[in-house]
């Protein structure tokens, strides 16, 4: 079913709307395509277009995560789908996802999409990226695949096999694709109904909106039954996010809905501004600050007010914890923080769990 066409019947008047972020347990990756070849014009549109996608669900521990990855020569996981991050967290590693220059040199060259569908199968299997994680029981799979253009003829077999891994392990896969396809194109996707294809992003992205999200909705809460006559037999709408409000007249605050953003009031007239490139804003300094030391996007707070303490994901870092701000640091090569020591040894000096 090509987008182009579903574009038109749009205008229809759509019946048996809900009006609320569906509710079910799943994880949900999206893989957007970022090299060098893709025009700015239709890479950047993917920013608001996912920020409006993620409205449509009810992310928390129970209910939806997200992963993010954004792919050219090499596949790059922005997000994994576990720890949980809540709306404003997956918000933020979207703005990150589309600062593509931070990634230049793994986007540099063609986009392999056999790299990203391999990367998100692992992302499936192991949702957080460490050892001894396992999936949430219970909880439905879907991928969603953009491409831009077709795919080197050498590479076609290697992509239909690793979609073939997606439909025996019975995860829900979307194909969405900057025209022109190729053959190989609808073999991404596990059912015709979620196979959408369009002239541009830059002009097509913001009609796809309805259709793909109330897609996610329903497969999501299978209440209603898809159909090959019937691909979208209920139509969700988004509980918009209630205004943002000066707290006072010349307050400077973090978007409370995107941490990549803040808020600066001038007499109670709040104005929206960005922080630059791989910054986001820190409440606690009132500032942008590298991204690694917002706890917005690290999720790191300090177990005390200051002191040397474990990074809780990886012994190769610790925390420099300073008036409760929590520096990440890295320890010299081949060597692990001890929190006996409080310094980095080797590592059969080092109790580190997650060896």
């Amino acid at each position: 079913m090509l987008f182009t066409f579903l574009y038109i019947v749009s205008s229809v008047v759509i019946l048996n709307k809900a009006q609320a972020d569906c509710r079910g347990k799943a994880d949900i990756i999206f893989a957007i395509p970022g090299n060098a070849d893709i025009p700015g014009e239709e890479f950047f549109p993917f920013e608001r277009f996912l920020t409006m996608l993620t409205d449509y669900f009810q992310i928390d521990r129970d209910n939806v995560n997200i992963g993010l990855i954004l792919y050219g020569r090499e596949a790059v996981a922005i997000s994994w789908p576990q720890p949980m991050k809540d709306q404003t967290q997956t918000n933020t590693r979207i703005s990150l996802l589309a600062q593509r220059q931070l990634y230049n040199g793994k986007l540099k060259g063609a986009a392999d999409v056999k790299a990203a569908l391999y990367l998100m199968r692992q992302m499936f299997r192991n949702p957080s990226g460490y050892p001894l994680v396992l999936p949430r029981p219970d909880t439905k799979q879907i991928g969603v695949m953009f491409t831009y253009g077709s795919v080197q003829a050498d590479m076609i077999p290697d992509v239909i096999a690793a979609t073939k891994q997606f439909k025996e392990a019975g995860i829900d896969m979307y194909s969405v694709g900057r025209m022109p396809n190729g053959e190989w194109f609808p073999e991404i996707a596990s059912h015709k109904c979620n196979v959408f294809s369009m002239e541009s992003y830059s002009e097509g992205l913001r009609g796809l909106l309805p259709y793909i999200g109330s897609s996610i909705c329903t497969a999501i809460e299978d209440v209603v039954n898809v159909t090959a006559d019937n691909c979208f037999p209920k139509f969700w709408k988004p509980s918009p996010n209630p205004p943002v409000i000066c707290p006072s007249l010349n307050a400077i605050f973090q978007d409370p809905y995107n941490c990549a953003y803040l808020f600066k009031c001038d007499l109670n007239i709040p104005a929206r501004e960005r922080c630059p490139t791989g910054m986001l804003f820190d409440n606690s300094i009132k500032a942008c600050n590298h991204k690694d030391a917002v706890p917005c996007y690290s999720m790191i707070t300090c177990p005390s007010h200051m002191g040397l303490f474990p990074h809780p994901e990886t012994c190769k870092k610790f925390l420099n914890c300073f008036d409760n701000i929590p520096y990440v640091q890295k320890c010299p090569r081949d060597l692990y923080f001890n929190n006996e020591t409080k310094i980095c040894e080797e590592e059969y000096k080092v109790n580190c769990i997650f060896h």
